[in-house]
């Protein structure tokens, strides 16, 4: 009995582990779809939270990418979706790894509320074991 509950006592305090320590999605399909619902939903600021800005970079540097990414979200990405009926699904055709385990490449599919469909692909990063979005220049 005393294993049984020792037994029960770890398997506990390991999913309380894994869930503090996991710090976001744990695929980058996942995060790829997360971040993409995000831009859908209008949760901008979150959406930018998710981009891996330069680490050399100032935080005003940082601040300002963050401004411009969110006022090109609002000016034309929300547009873009509303004449498209919006978005009805998202869907990971694929996910690649690279070797070293730091950096993805995920094929997304939109679907949208005219029935058109659309490729996209995202390049993510992983950073203090978080997959986010690549800020490629």
């Amino acid at each position: 009995m005393k294993k049984l509950f020792y037994l029960g006592l770890t398997a506990i305090l390991a999913a309380f582990t894994f869930t503090a320590c996991g710090g976001g999605e744990t695929t980058p399909g996942a995060a790829a779809k997360k971040y993409t619902q995000y831009m859908i939903d209008g949760k901008y600021d979150a959406f930018v939270d998710a981009i891996a800005f330069d680490e050399d970079e100032t935080p005003e540097k940082i601040e300002q990418g963050k401004v411009m990414f969110k006022a090109l979200l609002s000016e034309k990405v929300e547009k873009e979706f509303a004449k498209k009926g919006g978005v009805t699904n998202i869907e990971v055709i694929s996910e690649t790894i690279s070797e070293d385990g730091l950096s993805a490449t995920v094929e997304l599919k939109y679907t949208y509320g005219d029935e058109t469909t659309e490729d996209e692909t995202m390049k993510l990063v992983k950073r203090d074991n978080k997959w986010l979005m690549a800020n490629d220049k």
